[in-house]
């Protein structure tokens, strides 16, 4: 598990969202603090997410994948500066998300091993 204190990320919008992120890792991640440590150890996220104040939402963006924007006055979009201090707990998982529209909008399924 990553350790909060030791990865670093920077805020890159106030009162934006990406419309289009991958996984709800929590509705319950009081500070951006927590959720970074969420995005650090989930697999499938890259270094983008997004924090909601309000209702503590969590989320993130898949490696590579660019934000579509949306307004919204109580979420915040952040970037991890150095993913290196992001480790995974299961080491090499091995899994697949698939999206109804190739803009990741719709539905989406994600499997694993």
């Amino acid at each position: 598990q990553a350790d909060a204190e030791a990865v670093g990320f920077s805020l890159l919008a106030a009162g934006v969202r990406c419309g289009n992120t991958i996984k709800d890792l929590s509705f319950a991640a009081h500070s951006s603090d927590l959720c970074v440590d969420l995005v650090c150890a989930d697999p499938q996220c890259g270094s983008l997410f997004d924090h909601s104040g309000q209702n503590m939402r969590c989320s993130c963006l898949e490696e590579g994948q660019a934000c579509q924007e949306v307004a919204d006055p109580s979420t915040s979009r952040f970037q991890i500066t150095d993913m290196t201090n992001c480790q995974s707990v299961a080491g090499s998982d091995c899994f697949a998300t698939l999206h109804e529209n190739g803009d990741f909008s719709g539905w989406s399924a994600s499997f694993s091993q």
